[in-house]
């Protein structure tokens, strides 16, 4: 608003003290309405400040359906150092409760009720508390605790440096737990458009580190649908760079994407690369699927790789059990518009019967040869078959 209007506006305040280089107020009670409807309906705090020393204690105040309790000390040699170099102070906070209530921003910002994100997240509010202390370059985040409605909670421990300098900020969160629910995720993820059902328990735990252009992170992925590791760092400086382990341990995807042809599946990816953009990256992957059911038929040990150098290069896998031999071997060109591959595809023989895709005993071989061009939205695929065999035995 250009101007505001302040009505019922109390102050009870005693105990002020300005002498000798110290201040201290106490303040009972304040409150006023403002006509936007922002209303200060609780305040109450007690100052001591000294040349070295700032200390609030008591702090409780309640703005609209916000509610603050917290006690913040501060140490420094003196008020100009404080004043000329306020990341070197000492600071202790503690916030035994807050809650934010982000319905209320609807006042200042109206234009935020055209975001259906922010318009479901402020259907709860955000409850929780703060425990943190050491000079503000380097705070010491010694416990984080915020709730989003009953189901879904977030935890941290950690440190962050160069709060005030975006440029050189780092921070250490070596201790995270996030905990929700299907219900609350698909509050903001339609599962209809992905074709998925969201598990009906997740939690995310582990630690990341580095900073705003660099991250390493060790994180777990626990759902009522199997679980998940992925350990590795992502740069994104003049040149990209990224390493990564990522571990999938009996991953219902029957639940997951609603097949039932589909069972459970594990597997294993290191990943690393880097380059400029996408179209000169030089990558390496190797995946191995340990296992994995589809039609209640068990695919064991199956190996996909990947070679990729300047934006160009190769996959390939290789399988073969009893029922099923195969060879793939793709050429890909990388390209943030339009990616193309070529793909060749060996199926020296298939029994389709125990691989259950046929009630018939028919046996197969065939060799597939596809191109591809374009992205997810514009596309061109063209493909061929060669040497097709199929022999049925009744």
């Amino acid at each position: 608003p250009n101007a505001m209007v302040f009505k019922n506006l109390n102050l009870i305040a005693n105990g002020i003290k300005l002498k000798d280089e110290t201040a201290n107020i106490t303040i009972e009670k304040a409150t006023f309405h403002e006509t936007s409807g922002i209303n200060l309906n609780a305040l109450q705090l007690s100052l001591n400040a000294t040349d070295n020393s700032l200390k609030i204690t008591d702090f409780k105040t309640a703005l609209n359906n916000n509610q603050l309790s917290a006690s913040v000390a501060l140490k420094y040699p003196e008020i100009s150092a404080l004043i000329e170099s306020p990341e070197k102070a000492k600071a202790n906070l503690n916030v035994p409760s807050f809650k934010v209530a982000l319905q209320d921003l609807f006042l200042v910002q109206p234009e935020l009720k055209n975001n259906n994100y922010f318009n479901t997240l402020s259907k709860k509010p955000l409850k929780g508390s703060i425990k943190a202390s050491g000079i503000l370059s380097a705070i010491n985040l010694n416990d984080i605790t915020a709730s989003w409605g009953n189901t879904t909670q977030i935890s941290a421990q950690g440190t962050i440096a160069n709060v005030t300098q975006q440029d050189s900020l780092q921070f250490n969160v070596f201790n995270f737990i996030a905990e929700t629910t299907r219900t609350d995720v698909s509050k903001f993820i339609n599962e209809t458009d992905f074709g998925v059902r969201l598990p009906e328990a997740l939690k995310i735990s582990g630690s990341v580190t580095g900073n705003l252009n660099n991250i390493t992170t060790n994180t777990k992925l626990t759902t009522s649908q199997g679980d998940a590791t992925i350990n590795g760092y992502f740069k994104s400086e003049e040149t990209l760079a990224f390493k990564t382990d990522i571990s999938v341990e009996k991953y219902e995807l029957d639940q997951l994407l609603q097949n039932e042809q589909l069972g459970a599946i594990s597997l294993s990816l290191h990943a690393d690369g880097k380059g400029k953009t996408i179209n000169n990256l030089d990558a390496t992957f190797k995946t191995n699927i340990s296992s994995f059911k589809y039609n209640n038929y068990n695919i064991k040990d199956l190996n996909i790789n990947g070679d990729i150098k300047n934006g160009n290069g190769t996959i390939t896998s290789s399988y073969k059990d009893y029922n099923l031999n195969i060879d793939l071997n793709a050429e890909v060109d990388l390209d943030s518009v339009a990616p193309q591959a070529q793909i060749a595809l060996n199926i020296e023989g298939a029994d389709l019967q125990a691989l259950g895709l046929m009630e018939r005993n028919i046996k197969t071989g065939m060799k597939i040869n596809a191109n591809f061009k374009g992205n997810s939205t514009n596309y061109s695929i063209k493909a061929n078959v060669n040497e097709g065999v199929m022999v049925y035995d009744n």
